[in-house]
């Protein structure tokens, strides 16, 4: 269990550095005023990853005493997952600049999130 917990704070870090790229690409497809189909890939390889986040950190919380003490924690994790596949699909096949200007926002918005959520952890 302590291996899958050092998974759990570890794949953070992993999604941190990706959701950094995301906005930097983002920012690049604004001045550009469109962004292609291998920024898309790149959200989508984002939100599997934080899929897989989550899952961990389920497994994790099931091993808590008192998981209404993560109840914060798993808030964010909650938000963290449905909030880029919502945009994705509200976006959908439109790559214009005002969808990479929301798009980068998001990535900006769940990096937030993800950082926030390391914090309330224990």
């Amino acid at each position: 269990m302590e291996r899958l917990e050092a998974l759990h704070s570890r794949l953070q870090l992993t999604i941190s550095g990706l959701l950094v790229v995301l906005i930097c690409w983002g920012l690049i497809s604004i001045l550009r005023g469109r962004f292609g189909n291998g920024y898309t890939a790149g959200l989508w390889i984002a939100q599997l990853l934080l899929i897989a986040q989550s899952i961990l950190g389920l497994l994790c919380l099931l091993r808590v005493p008192n998981p209404i003490y993560f109840a914060l924690h798993s808030i964010y994790g909650l938000l963290i997952v449905t909030v880029l596949p919502a945009m994705l699909h509200y976006t959908q096949q439109r790559t214009g600049k005002r969808e990479a200007i929301l798009l980068t926002g998001i990535c900006l918005m769940v990096l937030v999130m993800v950082l926030r959520a390391f914090e309330t952890a224990v």
